[in-house]
């Protein structure tokens, strides 16, 4: 065999194995590319935080074994921990409120004009709805004006839209930033979504619990009582009703029977996540006080006399604040003894 020909050879299949290894670098390199840079949608049943947390300004949510919450000691920055209450980390400077996770990102309302010697200059797009992945990176504005409550509701964000025209309405927006839409002029609180529906209290003279149909739009009258915050929890909708004194009631979603559950007016409310606990702050002027009804047995204790709100529960602790939201305190599960929550603060 001519030896010029069988290196010719050799050099050919040399050439072509470096050719396609190169083209197979190229198509693994851009498949990568394209799966970090593709977009990360939900199943449309995921809920970003409970009901009865973001009614309490959502500075608490617990998500795959960590608590995202705002550090008030740093300023509200985004921060996270261990269920134990150990690894404190910070995700970001911004100030935060109504916090929503769903494993790919984190949403919240922007509130950084309240961070302490916050310049006009550098509090720039400085309110708004945001979202930011799992580690605070590709931080994006959804809106960047004024926000209330946000709902994360599967894959669209429910929020109270602010803009001086018009005050405070009710919009959506996709978790992607599209397909903005107006849904209702008045100022809803969207706290309660189920998986499908999301439940909330008309702000007119009725203040029935109307049932909204994310994908069709539509909406229906569910429970023709005058009511405030409803959570749904175990297949019962809790409620504070407004002819009631403001005391809370609970409709099982089952039977149609309503139960009073306090007897006293409460300023504000929450149910921990295995349905066994309401905490509520009562608001009978001269003897307020934080309490915890155990909804087996209906006992009632108090875990501290006073003035609280802000009333946040994750899967071992109901956290709660003063009422200049300064202090944190927090009592675990199943125990009255209140303790201040005071997270570390990282520095950089």
């Amino acid at each position: 065999m001519d030896k010029k020909n069988t290196k010719k050879d050799k050099l050919g299949k040399l050439t072509a194995i470096a050719v396609f290894s190169l083209i197979f670098l190229l198509i693994v390199i851009i498949t990568i590319f394209k799966y970090k840079n593709t977009f990360k949608y939900n199943e449309e049943d995921v809920t970003g935080n409970l009901p009865g947390n973001l009614y309490n300004k959502g500075l608490f949510c617990d998500y795959d074994g960590r608590i995202y919450f705002k550090n008030i000691s740093d300023g509200g920055a985004l921060y996270s921990c261990k269920d134990n209450l150990t690894d404190f980390k910070r995700i970001s400077t911004d100030n935060v409120s109504y916090i929503n996770v769903d494993g790919n990102h984190i949403y919240y309302s922007r509130m950084n004009l309240e961070r302490n010697n916050e310049s006009l200059l550098a509090s720039f797009n400085s309110n708004g709805l945001y979202r930011c992945d799992m580690k605070g990176n590709k931080i994006t504005s959804l809106y960047n004006s004024p926000t209330g409550l946000i709902s994360l509701c599967g894959n669209d964000i429910i929020y109270q839209h602010y803009d001086t025209k018009t005050g405070l309405t009710l919009y959506s927006v996709g978790i992607d930033g599209k397909k903005e839409k107006k849904i209702s002029d008045n100022p809803i609180s969207p706290g309660c979504y189920d998986g499908k529906y999301m439940y909330y209290s008309e702000m007119d003279n009725d203040h029935y619990i109307i049932k909204y149909d994310i994908k069709s739009g539509s909406t229906s009258t569910y429970l023709k009582v005058r009511t405030m915050y409803p959570i749904i929890n175990n297949n019962y909708i809790y409620y504070m009703d407004i002819d009631d004194n403001y005391c809370v009631h609970r409709y099982s979603m089952k039977t149609g029977e309503t139960t009073k559950i306090t007897d006293e007016r409460c300023a504000t409310y929450n149910i921990s996540i295995s349905g066994r606990y309401i905490y509520y702050q009562t608001d009978a002027s001269d003897s307020n006080r934080l309490c915890r009804m155990d909804l087996t047995n209906n006992d009632v204790i108090t875990i501290m006399d006073g003035n609280f709100n802000n009333i946040n529960v994750t899967e071992n602790y109901m956290f709660f604040s003063d009422m200049n939201l300064s202090k944190y305190y927090y009592v675990e599960n199943g125990t009255n003894i209140p303790k201040a929550f005071e997270p570390e603060i990282e520095k950089n």
